[in-house]
């Protein structure tokens, strides 16, 4: 059993478990307690049964995550962010996953050999020298990179190995029955073609005018239909800061304080697109260098130096974006296509490739005058406009109405006959000019009739105030004042049920052996014959209804769909089997989601298991204060 589990310890599979439980454990959450004591440095982020997680261990596992994802960020990334983005959660789970193997690897008696670290530590690509084969000066080259000695080292891989052992026993059911495999993909890549026909509402057109008593009925039998909504006559006044700023005059002194002021938003500072190489010594840096004005591309000088070395790219930078200051002056300081380095810094020596250079500008005054008056302005008018608003609040709040209020202040109140809560008049054209934001209609809708509103904001530079002056609840519309609208109405429903009953007869005949060319052929419509498509299919020119139910029916029969604007009559001309011997490729890959999905679920079953039988407790004041509140990670 140990040697079977041995060979699944470096596998793909087991990674992928590993994975699975870090995110199932996010997934459920975990039990969490906030202690009642002060939590000070030492305490406990995490305990795992008996085992504890300590706030420096999950301080070095966003540390590590720190400094692997930076680059990808343009060297950017701040522990702030990954806080936020939810990535020093994700270190943590990992911490507690891994803890859980670790006891459950003990309560297994699982353990590993020092033969078995000595060979995976010598298969390890990352140590492999330039010549092929171990090379201990790149092993102690790069543990020392890592804060890491031997001892260290080979601890932290007899606890991996333990764990990878253990997660590789759940892969060992295999791949996904080869039954289960071909019943879904038969299922799935089964396709149809079928005939339609389409019944047309439109086409029916031998429907009779309704007498004044069957359109009273259907009057009656449809109310909601035909209720109006409730309208509301109203009063209300907006101050906007755009209408203020028309009247705001700017002086040529303001416009040059405002300038200065902003002066650093009109300079287009220059960047350079930066490509990296960071290598561990001085001696491997001036080669790599040297190769590189002699020619040599990056990409093959990071391929030689191994795989732990790649070409970063900085992307478009400007001096402030590099994040290494080491780097700043050599970066700006060569020319566009320039070999610059080796240079030195606390992560290593870089070599870097000034790959483009965008040159930087400024704009004077007169460049920007237009559009910086009109900012001006409008800040002077959002000033104005909180003094206006309070005094618009004051006076309204002594008693005067909105009408009073706006004359005192110069305003012009805005009257609204009849509106609906969605903003339509009772000939369903859109009221113009009302309050685009601050939820203007919603506000209304909840006052009581002749009831002023609070002052309220309409947006960042807005402020309305409205009454209402009086509320039409909703009724059913008079007959006489919709009959048209009422004949119409029922005219297409019995156009409607017109098309179905044709559509319906036609597939009773065509299943009772009849066929749909005579059908098409006595109505004068066409048969138009789809393309073969599955179950599942996106083909825009087939009709989710027509696709549903054409894999309801046998080959031959017909079946009824309702689409836009009639009923399709349906017929299954052709079933084309699906074939997994013909189609390998997609069969293989349905059986590995298949196994995928089924190993999947067993993980999460298991890190359930061991989460309930170890038991996890998370101290989220002591993560806290780990991530930032007392104890921050440098």
């Amino acid at each position: 059993m140990l040697t079977a589990m041995r060979k699944k310890t470096a596998s793909i599979v087991a990674k992928g478990l590993a994975g699975l439980l870090i995110i199932s454990f996010g997934a459920w959450g975990v039990n969490d307690y906030i202690s009642t004591g002060i939590t000070g440095a030492g305490a406990a982020v995490a305990k795992v049964g008996d085992a504890e997680i300590g706030p420096y261990e999950l301080q070095d596992e966003v540390r590590q995550d720190l400094r692997r994802m930076a680059p990808l960020f343009g060297g950017r990334l701040t522990q702030q962010q990954m806080i936020a983005m939810g990535l020093s959660e994700a270190a943590l789970q990992r911490l507690v996953t891994a803890t859980l193997l670790d006891q459950a690897a003990g309560q297994l008696g699982v353990t590993t050999g020092d033969a078995v670290i000595a060979q995976s530590i010598k298969n390890d690509p990352n140590f492999q020298g330039l010549a092929g084969g171990f090379d201990r000066m790149r092993f102690d080259q790069l543990l020392q990179a890592n804060g890491m000695n031997e001892a260290m080292y080979v601890a932290n891989m007899r606890k991996r190995l333990a764990r990878e052992m253990v997660i590789g026993s759940i892969a060992s059911i295999g791949a996904a029955p080869k039954t289960m495999t071909d019943a879904l993909y038969r299922h799935r890549g089964e396709k149809r073609v079928v005939e339609t026909v389409l019944m047309s509402d439109d086409a029916q057109d031998d429907i009779p005018a309704p007498d004044p008593a069957t359109l009273a009925k259907y009057h009656g039998d449809h109310k909601q239909r035909f209720t109006a909504p409730e309208y509301r006559k109203l009063t209300y006044v907006l101050l906007k800061a755009d209408d203020l700023a028309k009247e705001v005059a700017v002086t040529e002194e303001q416009l040059k304080t405002a300038y200065e002021a902003r002066e650093a938003e009109f300079i287009t500072a220059e960047k350079r697109q930066v490509l990296q190489i960071v290598l561990a010594d001085q001696a491997a840096a001036d080669k790599a260098a040297s190769d590189a004005r002699g020619g040599t591309s990056f990409d093959d000088i990071a391929k030689a130096a191994g795989d732990a070395v790649s070409v970063i790219d900085l992307g478009l930078v400007t001096r402030q974006d590099l994040p290494i200051t080491e780097l700043v002056e050599p970066a700006f300081g060569a020319v566009a296509d320039a070999v610059v380095g080796p240079v030195k810094s606390s992560f290593g020596w870089h070599l870097l490739k000034i790959a483009k250079v965008e040159p930087g500008s400024t704009k004077i005054l007169d460049d920007v005058r237009a559009d910086l008056t009109k900012a001006v302005a409008k800040e002077k008018a959002i000033d104005s406009l909180f003094d206006l608003a309070n005094q618009l609040e004051n006076i309204t709040g002594g008693g005067a109405t909105i009408e009073e209020a706006s004359q005192d202040l110069n305003l012009k109140p805005v009257k609204v006959t009849a509106v609906d809560s969605k903003g339509k008049t009772p000939a369903g054209t859109d009221v113009k000019g009302l309050p685009a934001q601050g939820g203007f209609l919603n506000v209304a809708f909840t006052l009581g009739d002749g009831e002023d509103s609070t002052l309220t904001e309409s947006g960042s530079d807005g402020y309305f105030m409205v009454r209402v002056d009086g509320v039409t609840p909703p009724a059913l519309r008079p007959l006489e004042a919709i009959r048209a609208e009422v004949a119409d109405a029922w005219s297409a429903d019995q156009r409607r049920k017109a098309a179905e009953t044709a559509a319906a007869t036609a597939v009773k005949r065509i299943n009772g052996g009849g066929q749909l060319a005579d059908v098409a052929k006595e109505l004068g419509l066409e048969i138009e014959t789809s393309k073969a498509f599955a179950r599942d299919g996106n083909e825009n020119d087939i009709d989710r209804t027509v696709r549903l139910k054409a894999f309801d029916a046998a080959l031959g029969k017909a079946v009824l769909a309702r689409v836009d604007g009639g009923y399709k009559v349906v017929r299954v001309a052709k079933i084309e089997a699906a074939n997994p011997v013909v189609d390998k490729k997609q069969f293989d890959e349905l059986a590995t989601s298949l196994t995928n999905d089924l190993q999947g679920d067993i993980a999460e079953q298991f890190g359930m298991a061991l989460r309930s039988s170890i038991g996890v407790t998370i101290n989220r004041r002591a993560v806290e204060y780990a991530l930032g509140g007392g104890a921050g990670v440098n």
